[in-house]
């Protein structure tokens, strides 16, 4: 299981990897061809370089689930006795995976429902470039499942020093 993980990882850093650099690229170009350094309109990059960068936030906030680095309140955590802490974690895990999978169920009627219509320039169907949300919100609900469940398996290892034949 945990070899599948970093596959994932991996895959997410290169695609995330791969629009950050076709960003920049199509960034650059819009300049260039603005300022009339190249003697041509490209319109195609503004569209293309905001789809890119939709896609590129939405799969680092995958990203950032796996490495616990998402925006967090850490106020009531704070607050709490550390005894609580680990409850209220999961509570709050569960309800924002139940969220990611709502989101993702609105995401896919979105999507379907703009496959009767294209991109104003590029003329690409809109209702694949919606299937970004409703697939990365499974990602990030099976991100946060994963946790549960490590944090689960961590809460029901034995407190202290080893065990008896064990380490």
């Amino acid at each position: 299981m945990q070899h599948l993980l970093k596959v994932w990882d991996r895959l997410e850093e290169s695609i995330a990897m791969a629009l950050f650099c076709a960003l920049i690229i199509f960034g650059v170009l819009q300049v260039v061809s603005r300022f009339g350094i190249i003697d041509m309109a490209l319109d195609w990059t503004e569209e293309l370089s905001r789809y890119a960068f939709i896609a590129l936030v939405y799969i680092s906030a995958s990203l950032a689930i796996a490495r616990k680095r998402h925006v967090r309140v850490e106020v009531i955590d704070m607050l709490l006795p550390a005894s609580w802490r680990k409850k209220l974690e999961l509570v709050v895990n569960v309800i924002w995976m139940i969220f990611n999978v709502i989101i993702a169920h609105a995401g896919w009627v979105v999507a379907v429902e703009g496959m009767t219509t294209t991109t104003p320039v590029l003329q690409w169907n809109m209702g694949y470039l919606y299937l970004i949300i409703p697939f990365t919100f499974i990602l990030m609900a099976f991100r946060i499942l994963f946790r549960i469940i490590q944090d689960v398996r961590e809460a029901r290892l034995p407190e202290g020093p080893a065990t008896e034949g064990g380490m």
